[in-house]
C-alpha cells in the first residue's frame, strides 16, 4: 500500500514482491525464527506447540508451513 501511495505501478509492485519472495525459503525462515523464539522450549508439550503455531501464524507464515514444520519438529524430537 506504501508503494502504491508513492505512485508505483501495480504491476511494477507485483512483479518485484514475488521476485523477492521466490528467493525466501519460507519454511526454512520459519525454521529459524522458531528456533530462535522457543529455544529451549518443549515443543512436545501441547501449550508450548500451540503458542508456537499462534506466534508463527501471527507472523504471516501459511498454515501449511506451520503445520507442515512443527510436524517435522515433533518427530525430530
Amino acid at each position: 500500500m506504501e508503494l502504491s501511495s508513492k505512485g508505483i505501478d501495480q504491476g511494477l509492485i507485483r512483479e518485484s514482491l514475488r521476485e523477492i519472495f521466490e528467493q525466501v525459503d519460507e519454511t526454512e525462515q520459519a525454521r529459524r525464527l522458531l528456533a530462535k523464539h522457543f529455544k529451549g522450549g518443549d515443543l512436545t508439550e501441547p501449550r508450548t506447540l500451540r503458542r508456537a503455531a499462534v506466534f508463527l501464524q501471527r507472523r504471516g507464515y501459511s498454515s501449511n508451513v506451520v503445520s507442515n514444520l512443527l510436524r517435522y519438529s515433533l518427530e525430530d524430537d
